[in-house]
């Protein structure tokens, strides 16, 4: 009962359906541009691939680190809807952008316009979830913040998934145009779910500003080491953010190499390394209950050196069958795999099943 009357609120609903388009479209279009990058482009080796597809994700992730404090003084200081309302115009524009971008097939415009959508995500952050309280009752508190995150995550897969499995698409007709590739495609979609983001976020209804008094710093480098120096204070906060910082950074570099560790080690094409993406995702939901059961309410630390152990192994194990696995191509995600060697199937499966369970045992660390 509580979740219904949580969730159709009329302001949760219309944050719950901004967030949920918003997270789809930074991990569909994230996906889709190292998928193109790592199979669509030509011009360059695996290697300069490689490093390409590193390059985005920290393009993307780089603002996180820089405009964190910034965007949390904003969020203090100004109306939450009115943020949250401008962060999704700024959305619409990142996919015109994008669309001029694959236009003229420029890379580094892409990635420029991967970079502000770093930004805008950034900036909806602190908002999204500072506006809760205000929003939600105190006692709706938990199962809206659940609802959000579960809407999060879901939509991740999802958009890691149709962002892999677009760019598999080859010459095709649509409305009477003839397109040469899936990735024409790409503009046109973030176009649409970012207006249907949009139109959600204008049925939030106004909020008061925390704190008009809150002096925004444009140094974001100041804010960003003042606010560092804040949490230093607090010796286990510090470490509690020095710890999950370090885990997403592992999460990051994962994610960063799952493309060319599909085309260059594996030898597979797109499908391969959307269905890694897929599992990869799923250990996120999978740890997510796995931190419930083990903590059962408590607020403890006391699972973490164990983790930190077990994907320590998994990561070791991981690097073993990635390197033993044979080179033989897969056309698609299981055709061919029952008549290869029996090293290879088992090398194989061991990866799929590292996917899950270290991804699982990474996000059990974090949430506990």
């Amino acid at each position: 009962m509580t979740f219904l009357k949580t969730l159709f609120n009329r302001s949760f609903l219309s944050l719950f359906f901004t967030q949920y388009l918003g997270a789809f479209n930074d991990n569909f279009f994230r996906v889709a541009l190292g998928t193109y990058i790592t199979y669509k482009v030509t011009s360059l080796s695996p290697d300069q691939k490689g490093v390409l597809t590193a390059l985005a994700v920290g393009f993307f992730m780089v603002p996180f680190f820089l405009f964190s404090a910034m965007a949390g003084e904003l969020a203090d200081k100004y109306r939450k809807d009115i943020l949250i309302k401008a962060t999704k115009v700024l959305e619409v524009i990142i996919a015109i952008l994008v669309g001029i971008g694959f236009y003229y097939n420029s890379i580094n415009m892409l990635l420029i316009v991967l970079f502000i959508m770093g930004l805008q995500s950034t900036l909806f952050g602190p908002a999204k979830y500072s506006i809760l309280p205000d929003i939600l009752k105190e006692d709706q508190l938990i199962t809206g913040n659940g609802i959000i995150e579960a809407a999060t995550y879901a939509a991740m897969l999802q958009g890691m998934i149709y962002g892999g499995m677009i760019i598999e698409l080859k010459e095709f007709t649509l409305f009477g145009y003839t397109l040469t590739g899936g990735e024409q495609l790409i503009p046109g979609a973030i176009f649409i779910v970012a207006v249907i983001g949009l139109l959600a976020s204008l049925f939030m209804p106004a909020q008061q500003a925390s704190d008009n008094n809150v002096k925004v710093d444009a140094n974001f480098l100041r804010s960003t080491w003042k606010n560092m120096a804040f949490a230093k204070q607090n010796h286990s906060i510090f470490l509690c953010i020095l710890g999950i910082s370090w885990f997403w950074m592992v999460g990051a570099v994962l994610t960063s190499q799952f493309l060319p560790l599909s085309q260059i080690f594996l030898k597979g094409n797109s499908q391969v390394s959307t269905l890694l993406l897929a599992l990869f995702s799923c250990g996120i939901g999978l740890g997510s209950l796995l931190c419930n059961v083990l903590v059962k309410g408590e607020i403890t630390s006391k699972y973490v050196p164990i983790s930190a152990l077990l994907m320590t192994l998994f990561l070791a194990d991981f690097a073993w069958a990635a390197s033993g696995y044979a080179a033989h191509r897969l056309e698609g995600i299981f055709k061919h795999i029952w008549w290869q060697t029996s090293y290879n199937r088992f090398a194989w499966f061991r990866i799929m099943w590292w996917f899950i369970r270290s991804t699982a045992q990474y996000y059990a660390t974090i949430f506990s």
